[in-house]
């Protein structure tokens, strides 16, 4: 009619191919212009059909530009910082002159249950109050030609005499620019308070708060057939954090150099197959070519510490990557295998538990295997094995994935034990015909 379209029922789907993996079914739809001339097309009912049988409601719907008015609600978990299970209300990001903000609050409903909090380990009042139900998440962001800034506020608690134990903040300044030798390179300034550290096999420790700054330079090469991709930082800092023999803080600042660069070398790689054959893929959005690569990374720096103290550190990790399979047929026809050993050496101990280099001699493995059809295993961990050290044989940074992978989406879980933390994810695949897609595998 003249104010649009009308239908009892559409589809859409992302899928090129028929029949479709994923496809959203809209009911009752309505597609009309705005005021600013973009298409809405709103869908009073709307599901998710997965392979043409499982059908999810996931109710009403608007695609187009035009935000949408209804706020979002889901789950998450966070044992440490909100004692368990929350729910949170996630509203639209708003931008006011070119700041971009974002609001999350929360209620915390395990807290609620037990009427209690166990969060906050230096306190001896576990008793709560109804100001110790609500959380409430804030980012900023501002962009302005060559610079930038973002903010992260993370409160646990709207309790005001918890209000610092419950808070989580950090602030990146961020400003490019160019000089001559160096070229184009970025100036950093960023604050942080009680923020996560994870530190190798000594595990979790805690910065209470740091303010500083930094010199970033970063480069991309080819030198032959090896890619090479060069990082180098120069700064200070003030840090407050645990000493690396206890959990007292100290508070000292920190001068730092440090460089890393990453190579990768390709030694064998398949020949591309016909593009026509992609109507045989169900189980990935793009070509799977098998190859074998060399990586390798080599990293070093040198800190100096207020109290006279330094530390310095090289380290040299190289080792193989293998792809084989295709994902073309159901059982086993994808292998991903990386093995890295690295090897440390330093000098000196650093005061702080966060930045004392550890684990000097390790193991790097990452391996992604299909089981059958889209089911798929992904581990990815590290070793120490330095018989010297007291860690002799711990793994840490460990990431277990069991993994549904098919060409239109996938869905994942993943489990982190050295931290207990774990998460779902389910993405839609895009599909652009002038470009190639990056593959996660």
């Amino acid at each position: 009619d003249e104010k649009g379209w009308k239908s009892n029922r559409i589809i859409f789907t992302n899928d090129p191919f028929d029949p479709n993996q994923i496809s959203f079914e809209g009911i009752d739809v309505i597609a009309e212009e705005d005021d600013d001339a973009n298409l809405l097309i709103t869908s009073s009912k709307t599901n998710l059909i997965l392979e043409n049988r499982t059908k999810i409601f996931i109710g009403k719907r608007i695609f187009g530009d035009k935000k949408k008015k209804k706020n979002k609600f889901q789950l998450i978990y966070d044992f440490k910082d909100r004692d368990g299970l929350v729910l949170t209300r996630r509203i639209n990001r708003k931008n006011i002159n070119n700041i971009e903000l974002q609001l999350q609050p929360q209620f915390l409903i395990n807290r609620a249950i037990l009427g209690k909090t166990y969060s906050y380990k230096n306190s001896q009042d576990k008793n709560i109050n109804f100001s110790d139900l609500f959380g409430f998440n804030i980012k900023l962001k501002t962009v302005n030609k060559n610079w930038s800034f973002d903010s992260s506020n993370d409160l646990s608690t709207l309790n005001t005499k918890r209000i610092f134990s419950g808070l989580r903040h950090s602030a990146a300044f961020r400003k490019n620019f160019s000089i001559p030798i160096i070229q184009d390179s970025s100036f950093n300034i960023f604050t942080t308070y009680r923020s996560r550290a994870w530190n190798g096999t000594i595990g979790e420790t805690e910065i209470k708060s740091a303010i500083g700054g930094f010199i970033e330079k970063t480069h991309f090469f080819r030198n032959g057939e090896v890619n090479n991709n060069l990082n180098i930082r120069i700064g200070t800092a003030k840090y407050e954090s645990e000493k690396l023999e206890n959990i007292e803080m100290t508070s000292l600042w920190r001068s730092s150099i440090f460089a890393s660069l990453d190579s990768e070398y390709q030694i064998w790689k398949s020949n591309p197959e016909n593009l026509d054959k992609m109507k045989k893929r169900l189980l990935s959005p793009v070509f799977i070519h098998p190859e074998l690569v060399i990586r390798s990374n080599i990293n070093s720096a040198y800190f100096k510490y207020e109290d006279g103290s330094d530390q310095s550190f090289i380290k040299l990790s190289i080792g193989p990557e293998l792809r084989l399979g295709k994902l073309e047929r159901n059982l086993l026809d994808y292998t991903k295998l990386s093995i890295m050993p690295g090897i440390k050496i330093k000098d000196g101990n650093s005061p702080f538990k966060f930045d004392n280099a550890i684990d000097l001699k390790t193991l790097s493995i990452g391996f992604m295997q299909q089981i059958y059809g889209p089911l798929m295993f992904d581990i990815n961990s590290n070793l120490n094995i330095d018989n010297s050290s007291e860690n002799y044989g711990e793994y840490y940074d460990t990431k277990l994935g069991l993994l549904w992978h098919k060409r239109s989406y996938e869905f994942g879980l993943y489990f982190h034990p050295n931290n207990d933390s774990g998460g779902l994810y389910f993405r839609i695949n895009g599909f652009k015909f002038g470009n190639s897609v990056n593959p996660e595998f």
